[in-house]
């Protein structure tokens, strides 16, 4: 700014007002052009993967999150291959990852047999991490899966800073948590 405003009494007095405003405005293109390529360079490194933000767009915890906070989070999700046949993680295990299913199939199983199927765009793990208890059930591969996953920090961070993500989140952990017996 200094640099500016000793400049342009200088560009004022010697081109005129119309001739200082056109040299004032080329300025910035005239940078611009040498940086372009490195410029682009940086934004294309720091572009989220489009792919595993649809994944998380459709996953109802997420869906009320702004662009710029479901890409961050994007970029934090981390891939996570399991073998068809093995657990995910066992109930009674200590929860420390969320769990976005991209591809393959996986059952829900308590020691009272199965709950559910999983698929494609389904998630679990977030019982655990919200309620900080141990895993609730076991998640066991069909088939080949991968996942996307979230470390614990990043999930519950996110989830409670954003108010219509935590009432979502709450939502879904009062459905997949049984009912207490009254009596």
């Amino acid at each position: 700014m200094a640099f500016g405003s000793l400049l342009a009494p200088l560009l004022v007095s010697a081109l005129g007002t119309r001739g200082a405003t056109l040299v004032a405005g080329l300025i910035l293109p005239v940078i611009l052009v040498p940086l372009w390529r490195p410029l682009t360079a940086i934004d294309g490194a720091a572009a989220a993967p489009r792919e595993q933000v649809e994944l998380l767009r459709r996953v109802p915890i997420f869906a009320p999150l702004a662009a710029p906070a479901l890409e961050r989070l994007a970029k934090a999700l981390v891939e996570a291959r399991v073998e068809g046949g093995a657990a995910v993680f066992e109930e009674g295990d200590q929860g420390d990852r969320f769990y976005v299913i991209a591809d393959g199939r996986a059952a829900v199983e308590t020691r009272d047999g199965r709950i559910r199927t999983l698929g494609p765009g389904d998630f679990f793990g977030e019982v655990a991490l919200l309620r900080d208890v141990p895993r609730t059930a076991t998640v066991r591969a069909i088939t080949p899966l991968c996942l996307g996953a979230l470390d614990r920090e990043t999930f519950v961070a996110t989830v409670t800073g954003h108010p219509a993500s935590a009432e979502a989140a709450g939502s879904i952990v009062a459905a997949r948590l049984p009912s207490p017996v009254v009596s």
